[in-house]
Formats: C-alpha cells, structure tokens, sequence
C-alpha cells in the first residue's frame, strides 16, 4: 500500500493527539501534519502547491472554522482534486449539508470511543472512501456508533 499524505487540522490538542494515535494503530503507510488553525493549514497547502492526498478539517475553530477553510479550497478542490473530509463532532444536518454544499467528499461524526473511531478511520483511508464523491450525500455521513 502507497504512503497516504493526510493533513489534519484542529483547534483541540487532545483531539489532533487521538488522530495520531488512531493513525498509529491502524497501520496504513501515512505521512500526517498536523494544525491548530485553519489559517496555518491553508500556509502550508499553498506552500506544498496543494499535494496532499487528504486534508481532514474540524469544523468548530475559532478565527477560522472548517466551513471557512472548505470555502478557501474550493479552487484546489475543484480544479486540483483536493479530497476534504470533514470530521466534527456537530450531527446537524445544517453542518453536513453545507459541509457537501462545498464539496467536502466525507462527512464524520467524532466518536468518544477510540476503539471505533480508528476503526472508521482505518475503514476511510484502507477503502480510500475519501476518494470517492458521495452520489446521495445521506449516504455517507458516518457516525461511529453505528459500528459494532
């Protein structure tokens, strides 16, 4: 298996510390950065001329929210390919229908089971789910606890 190039941003610590240690555990070849801010994340895209396999996004940050950051790559998404996976902890449909609205290709549901949320992680990255656009958008919207 190829090394996965992943992008991760989010304004809790502890939160980017799970997605590393979920990462770690499932053993998928990766090569993960991480951020705090939308802003640092949007730096270092640019800086990298947008290769990156994957950028995941929260979409409660303050200064500069997920739904900012998907608005300010819609250009690389568009004409690039840049995959977007929104992963937060909102469940309204408002988040998860604006979220698609601005080509995010996955909507996540955070868990506060680490046990399955690395094993929906392993699921997205070893099935590449991130690649591919979702036809109904209800049909892809994860929610950990629905894995037994």
């Amino acid at each position: 298996m190829e090394t996965i190039n992943i992008f991760y941003v989010d304004d809790d610590e502890d939160d980017l510390h799970i997605f590393k240690e979920a990462l770690n555990r499932i053993q998928i070849p990766h090569l993960l950065k991480l951020f705090t801010s939308g802003n640092e994340l949007l730096k270092e895209l640019k800086k990298v001329n947008y290769a990156c396999d994957v950028v995941f996004t929260d979409l409660n940050m303050p200064v500069y929210d997920g739904m900012e950051v998907l608005r300010s790559l819609q250009h690389p998404i568009l004409k690039e390919g840049l995959r977007v996976v929104v992963l937060s902890t909102s469940s309204e449909l408002n988040d998860i229908r604006r979220s698609y609205e601005l080509n995010a290709v996955l909507f996540i549901q955070k868990s506060n089971n680490f046990t399955k949320f690395t094993n929906l992680l392993k699921i997205v990255l070893r099935d590449k789910l991130y690649l591919r656009l979702p036809e109904n958008q209800e049909s892809f919207i994860f929610r950990p606890k629905s894995l037994a």
